[in-house]
């Protein structure tokens, strides 16, 4: 399927889609589905960059007779028990719940809906995650929406709307745009996949208008884990190990990486001084360069650091 850019290249929307898969794309039990899932899943995780995670992932949103399977199982198991349980994790955040189908370190489909709120408001900040996303809007009715953007002339924040039509899919680039829903009048179900980008990125918000970030926050969750993990131990006096601490310093930002480093002298400065080097030499940030190698000077004066 050939996609358009819409509007302006901002944002590629793919052609209508059927709502119903025709016959020769149908799903014929809740294995195939299921093996469906799983098979995109695997090639997305195997993908060597974003671009093939995303292809990998984008038939689910074109052809959905896998999702239509599933959901006959599911009434068909209401019917017969209306307290069944079924194995996927549900999340809520206000109007918005969502079922989890596929959850992986690079990727991730739910299937969601959106309900009214008693105000809803058009939002003063954007927040932009730095993540791929596919959305497909399977009900049948039009919702309202804004299309956040970045300048790349003054990296100046700024939003227009858009309307968010039945059975497309919008692809969207999170480093620089972002697409918020309004409420609906009533509920509406969409299907939706992230992509996460290896480091992960920061996440910046932004108030309207403005070009520089009032907020900054790391989007890995899971080293934001580790680095509480490592100040807990630290308040027990106990010690991260050498290697988790290694293991901690690709996934970090900035002064996330200069505090892990100081985790790192802290437990043993000799051991630590070839990542110190490192960082010295190599690091993205000027900031911490400067700050490795005076440190190293320091050490180096005192007692010269192990090759």
């Amino acid at each position: 399927m050939r996609a358009a850019a819409y509007p302006q290249g901002q944002v590629t929307v793919t052609p209508a889609l059927p709502l119903v898969d025709d016959a020769a794309d149908a799903i014929p039990d809740v294995d195939a589905a299921l093996q469906r899932l799983a098979d995109a899943a695997a090639r997305a995780e195997a993908a060597t960059d974003d671009a093939g995670a995303i292809v990998a992932l984008k038939p689910l949103f074109e052809h959905i007779g896998w999702l239509h399977a599933l959901a006959g199982s599911a009434a068909r198991s209401l019917d017969a028990d209306p307290f069944h349980l079924f194995g996927l994790t549900a999340m809520t955040s206000g109007p918005l719940q969502q079922l989890l189908f596929l959850s992986g370190p690079r990727a991730s489909v739910t299937l969601g809906t959106l309900a009214r709120t008693e105000t809803p408001r058009a939002p003063a900040t954007h927040s932009f995650v730095g993540n791929h996303s596919l959305l497909r809007l399977l009900s049948d009715r039009p919702l309202e929406g804004r299309l956040a953007l970045l300048s790349r002339r003054s990296g100046q924040c700024r939003d227009r709307a858009i309307p968010i039509l039945p059975n497309r899919i919008y692809a969207m680039d999170e480093r620089r745009r972002i697409l918020w829903i309004a409420p609906p009048q009533r509920q509406a179900l969409f299907l939706r996949a992230r992509i996460r980008r290896r480091p992960a990125p920061l996440v910046a918000t932004y108030r309207l208008g403005e070009s520089r970030p009032h907020a900054l926050a790391n989007g890995d969750d899971g080293l934001a884990r580790s680095l509480a993990l490592v100040a807990v131990l630290r308040a027990l006096g106990a010690a991260p190990t050498m290697d988790m601490l290694r293991a901690l310093l690709p996934r970090a930002h900035g002064a996330q990486r200069w505090q892990i480093m100081r985790e790192m002298l802290a437990l043993d400065t000799a051991a630590a001084c070839i990542n110190l080097d490192a960082m010295a030499a190599r690091d993205s940030d000027p900031a911490l360069r400067d700050a490795a190698r005076r440190i190293l000077d320091r050490l180096r004066r005192a007692e010269p650091c192990p090759a």
